[in-house]
């Protein structure tokens, strides 16, 4: 075999490879990221932190309601995007809602990567951090 065989040969079987990799890639990839509809939209009246990380705990609330309903995955996946939106506007006016956001952003991920586990602890963090809201 010549040396130009061989390298049209390994340029062939790079781009197989390369093909094979993006087709698994895209196969088995996580859906995409649902967007949330824009902070204006989803909380008007928010004026501080404590009433954006409020809201976001009612999104997260009905995201784990919807779970418990058997409800189309998208419908919780839609509750815990708005949810994280709510979460990162109260952590970027007051650092101390950086527990709740890690939270719903951790969640969101799990649910989104199919990762019981992982919800699980996302959903106790949560949790925690909106309990200590409502006292």
């Amino acid at each position: 075999m010549s040396p130009r065989s061989r390298t049209a040969l390994a340029v062939v079987g790079v781009l197989v490879g390369a093909g094979g990799v993006l087709w698994l890639t895209t196969v088995f990839a996580p859906p995409p990221r649902i967007e949330a509809p824009p902070i204006q939209q989803l909380a008007p009246s928010a004026r501080t932190a404590t009433d954006f990380a409020l809201l976001s705990c009612v999104h997260v609330r009905l995201a784990n309601q919807a779970v418990l309903a058997d409800s189309p995955s998208a419908t919780a996946r839609r509750e815990l995007a708005a949810g994280r939106v709510l979460a990162a506007e109260a952590l970027r006016r007051d650092a101390r809602f950086a527990g709740l956001s890690g939270g719903v952003a951790a969640l969101d991920e799990a649910v989104r990567n199919d990762d019981p586990r992982a919800a699980a602890v996302g959903l106790r963090v949560t949790s925690r951090e909106c309990a200590a809201l409502d006292r």
